[in-house]
């Protein structure tokens, strides 16, 4: 279990919708604020490579203003996303350990909530179910000295497959560029923590053990 960490991350940044359809003509899209939080579970294969999923909640959609009469609206689109990423660490100094990290995940769209000027109304049976993106980013990891790790990240995220699930459906796809903050821990210890077994880098120095009087050398 020493190379299994279980953890959590929480982060933001801007989503969008990109692609080519009908409505793209007369709406501008601009970035909304994307809030994303979840349980994470990472495995180490080598001291340079590691695969990590996880559960987590993620907004996403974007800002439209319409070009004919000026007026702005937002789409929000909430998914539970499963992720599965790659991590390759490149090289460390000390306890500084940064990264790449490249993956896919899916998406169980929970609900979508369109907006614009005065009007407002639910879009949940306008777009796909699940939403199956890929994923690319870095970041920095730092090693704690009681089996912890501190990670700092930027993330970049789009979608593989239209969102769109009305006739005739149009190519608009998310995207998410996020930066996010993350605690992990390693279960081996956590484990051992539990069972009041202290770690070899945590335990204390060994007492010396007395000698026994009865078995000690008289003197000659």
């Amino acid at each position: 279990m020493d190379n299994l960490w279980l953890g959590g991350e929480a982060g933001a940044g801007g989503a969008t919708i990109v692609g080519e359809g009908t409505a793209e003509d007369i709406s501008d899209y601009s970035d909304r604020l994307s809030i994303g939080v979840g349980g994470l579970a990472r495995i180490s294969f080598t001291r340079w490579l590691a695969a990590r999923t996880g559960l987590s909640f993620t907004t996403m959609g974007t800002r439209t203003r319409l070009t004919t009469t000026g007026s702005t609206g937002e789409t929000l689109l909430s998914y539970l996303e499963l992720p599965a990423t790659v991590e390759f660490s490149y090289f460390k100094v000390s306890v500084i350990e940064p990264y790449l990290s490249v993956g896919t995940g899916l998406g169980v769209n929970l609900g979508c909530r369109t907006t614009q000027g005065d009007d407002s109304g639910d879009c949940s049976r306008q777009t796909r179910a699940i939403d199956w993106t890929v994923s690319a980013g870095g970041g920095v990891a730092f090693n704690l000295p009681w089996n912890g790790r501190l990670t700092i990240a930027g993330h970049y995220r789009r979608s593989l497959i239209s969102i769109d699930d009305l006739e005739p459906i149009s190519d608009y796809k998310n995207r998410v560029v996020s930066f996010t903050i993350g605690y992990q821990h390693n279960l081996g210890d956590l484990v051992d923590r539990v069972r009041g077994k202290p770690r070899p880098d945590t335990a204390g120095p060994a007492e010396a053990a007395e000698p026994d009087q009865d078995s000690a050398e008289a003197p000659e």
